[in-house]
Order: C-alpha cells, then sequence, then structure tokens
C-alpha cells in the first residue's frame, strides 16, 4: 500500500533528490490522476479506481483513531453522511416495501467506498492540486480521441450525436462538459505554458465533444459555469470588470447559440417542441415526452409521497388515472426502459421523501462545504471549492433532465471527486480547535 506518513503540499522549495512523485503531492496524488485520466474510454476503470483506492485508505487507517477524527471535525462528518445517506435511505426503502432487490445498491455503494478514501486522504491532507489539472485535461484529450477516432461513428445516436461504445449522449455531454471547465478552473498564474497549453486544449476537446453530442443535457450548465468562473477570478474583482466579464459571458454564449449550427439547431428544436406540446400538436417529441415523464413521476409521488414506489414496482396509468392521457406508447417506452429523466423526480418517484432527504444530502450538502471553501482564503481549500463546485453544479444541471447516479460509473466518478477534492477543501484536522 501507500507510505503511511502524512503527506503534505507540493513545496516548492523541494530539492533535486526529492522525486518528481513526491515533489507533485505523493503516490496517493498519482493514483488519484490514474484513477480520472481513463475514466471516460475504459469500461469500469473509475469503478475499480475507487475500489482499489478505498481499500488503500482502509488499509492505513487501520491503526488510527478514525472515530476521534470525525467526532472532531465537523465538516467531515458532513461530507461523509453525503455520501453514506444515500446507501442508508435505499435500505430504509427496501424495509418498507419488504423488497430484497440488490440492485439499487450497486451505485450508492460506490459513494460509501468513497467515503473511507475521504477519511485516508483528509487524515494525511493529501494535496493533489497540481496533478488534477493534469489530469482532467489528459481525460479530457482522452475522450476526445477515442470519441473522433476513425469508425467510432457506429456508436453515434440518431444524426451523428457523439456517444462512445459505453457512454451515451446524454452522459458524454454532461462529463465532457465538466471536464472542460475542470481545466479552465485549474488553470493558473504561476504556472509554465506547458501546464497552460495542456489544460486548454483540455478545455477545447471536452467544450468540441460535449458539442457534438448534440445533447442539451450538458450545455445547460456551461452559462452558470462560465459566471462561476468570472465571479471566482481574483483579476475579476471590482464592478466594472466583473461587468465587462459578464457582457463577454453572454456574447460567447450567444456566439455559441448563434454560430454553432448543431447548438443552434437543438435550441430551436426547445421552442418548437414546447409550442407543439402546450398547443396538443405533438406531444412524442423530446421535450415532449419529458415533460410527460416529468407529470407522470410527480403524480406518481404524490400517491405515494412516505417510501415512494420502491425499486420492483412501477406506477402505471391505471395506478394514476388523472394522467391516463400522458401515456402514449413512446412515454410508456421510456418510462418504464429509461426512468424519468430528472434525478429528483425519480428519486421522489422510487423512494418518496426518503429519496428527497437522500439527494438532499448526496447533493446540497457538499455545496455548502464547497460554497464555504471557495470563501475561505485558504491557498489549498479555495481553488478545491472551486473545482467541487464545478463538480456539483454539472451533476445538478444535468439532473434537471437526466438520471446522473443511477449508473455505476457516473457514481463511481461522483463519489471519487468528493472524496479527493473534498478533502482538500474541508478546513485541516485541527482547525476548529
Amino acid at each position: 500500500m501507500f507510505p503511511s506518513s502524512p503527506l503534505r503540499p507540493a513545496d516548492p522549495r523541494v530539492g533535486a533528490s526529492t522525486s518528481w512523485v513526491q515533489a507533485a503531492g505523493g503516490p496517493w496524488a498519482l493514483a488519484l490522476a490514474i484513477g480520472v485520466i481513463p475514466y471516460l474510454v475504459a469500461r469500469g476503470w473509475v469503478n475499480a479506481a475507487v475500489m482499489f483506492l478505498s481499500v488503500a485508505a482502509a488499509w492505513q487507517l487501520r491503526r488510527e483513531a478514525v472515530w476521534d477524527l470525525l467526532k472532531s471535525e465537523t465538516g467531515l462528518r458532513w461530507m461523509c453522511l453525503a455520501l453514506v445517506v444515500p446507501f442508508a435511505m435505499v435500505a430504509v426503502v427496501q424495509i418498507a416495501h419488504g423488497q430484497t432487490n440488490a440492485r439499487p445498491f450497486d451505485a450508492p455503494l460506490r459513494l460509501v467506498l468513497s467515503s473511507v478514501l475521504l477519511i485516508g486522504l483528509y487524515s494525511r491532507r493529501v494535496n493533489w492540486l497540481d496533478l488534477a489539472g493534469i489530469a482532467f485535461a489528459l481525460a479530457s484529450l482522452a475522450s476526445a480521441v477515442l470519441v473522433y477516432f476513425p469508425g467510432m461513428e457506429r456508436f453515434y445516436w440518431g444524426t451523428g450525436r457523439a456517444a462512445n461504445y459505453f457512454v451515451d449522449p446524454l452522459s458524454l455531454a454532461q462529463h465532457s462538459m465538466t471536464l472542460a471547465f475542470l481545466c479552465l478552473f485549474s488553470l493558473h498564474s504561476k504556472e509554465g505554458w506547458p501546464g497552460r497549453s495542456l489544460k486548454l486544449a483540455g478545455f477545447v476537446a471536452g467544450l468540441a465533444v460535449a458539442i457534438s453530442s448534440g445533447s442539451r443535457t450538458g450545455w445547460t450548465m456551461a452559462p452558470l459555469l462560465a459566471l462561476f468562473w468570472v465571479f471566482t477570478r481574483p483579476w475579476m474583482e471590482g464592478r466594472t470588470r466583473r461587468s465587462i466579464g459578464l457582457v463577454t459571458v453572454a456574447l460567447a454564449m450567444a456566439g455559441f447559440a448563434w454560430g454553432s449550427t448543431a447548438v443552434h439547431t437543438r435550441l430551436n428544436e426547445v421552442m418548437h417542441e414546447l409550442r407543439q406540446y402546450f398547443n396538443g400538436e405533438f406531444v412524442d417529441s423530446s421535450i415532449g415526452t419529458r415533460i410527460s415523464l416529468f407529470r407522470a413521476a410527480w403524480a406518481a409521488f404524490l400517491a405515494k409521497p412516505l417510501v415512494g414506489w420502491g425499486f420492483s414496482t412501477l406506477p402505471t396509468a391505471a395506478d394514476l388515472p388523472n394522467t391516463a392521457a400522458l401515456w402514449t406508447p413512446i412515454m410508456t417506452g421510456y418510462f418504464v426502459n429509461s426512468g424519468t429523466h430528472n434525478e429528483w423526480l425519480q428519486a421522489l418517484m422510487k423512494m418518496g421523501l426518503v429519496g428527497l432527504a437522500s439527494r438532499v444530502f448526496m447533493y446540497l450538502v457538499p455545496l455548502t462545504l464547497f460554497i464555504q471553501a471557495v470563501r475561505s482564503r485558504d491557498p489549498l481549500r479555495r481553488p478545491a471549492g472551486c473545482l467541487g463546485l464545478v463538480v456539483i453544479v454539472g451533476y445538478l444541471a444535468s439532473g434537471m433532465t437526466s438520471e446522473v447516479s443511477n449508473l455505476i460509473y457516473l457514481s463511481s466518478f461522483y463519489g471519487l471527486m468528493m472524496a479527493s477534492l473534498g478533502a482538500m477543501a474541508l478546513p485541516p484536522p485541527g482547525a476548529n480547535r
């Protein structure tokens, strides 16, 4: 396993005798980077990385006073709860319905494992910021190479919507856009041109893949993250500069909307399909089907609000007579095979208010902790908080039109980011005292 001695942030004064691994943050930092780079090109990689790193962390924590650490560090306790509660809530719903379905535990189990990794990284204050930016850039570039590699078109959806052999266009857009902004937020003024060039290339590659996917799910986060980037840059402080930044972001978004045929066409379709749906002309469009799914899921939640319908039963049109008009063959097919296309409504339908609690802990608790980190002046906490918010905003924005935690690799990546970035964003051990 990795060295058990605490790893400190990289020191620019390290001598020539110090290995480059230790200078970059130590073997833990290198292992985290290796866990991230292939996650959009190698099926099962990030899942295996979370399992291996969690076991390594557990081994190193075996002789440490973990309970004392949890009792003394409030932020660490809350972050661990955010990763453990979703698993516990699945168990509550299963017990309430008398079900013994193991599959719903798959994705939440990766979050539980990530909580062990979080404690291990936090106890050593592992700083992998320098390698994180490089890892995000390489992951973005590797994904672009795979998507645009000759012959990969056979995995595309419909009329040329980019995908790869295990990532659909919706998830690809979400994670490509997230990687793009992780690259952008990783840029800092003191790094050399090779690092900046690599991260800018990763940023461009992520944007390109997200646009090629044709998925509006991933595009929704771009304006939010661009504004967040403007307001968190030190050199953008002041009303005048921020106003210029806002105008620049608005012009850039308008440029993408009107300058890219793919983006322009897909955005126009939104307005057209909304008019069709609410005029009763055509309800089975992409947008129309989603609205019907949302309405049916909400009605299902109202019918069983406490613990939902469980994981082995789905409501039907007969169970929800007030929604009978929504159940077209296309909508029914999506409802049965693909879910409600909304992270929160899916949790409400299947798990009721228990599901709402699980999502509040899973997303909003880390969101609060990362916001606190961004507001600090700590040179480690602040940038880690920014990166953590990029991930959270990406999952929250995409969760409005798709499920973002139902697949193992999506949940594994989220857990890995919460553990590795949360360990840096939380106040250091003993700071509260």
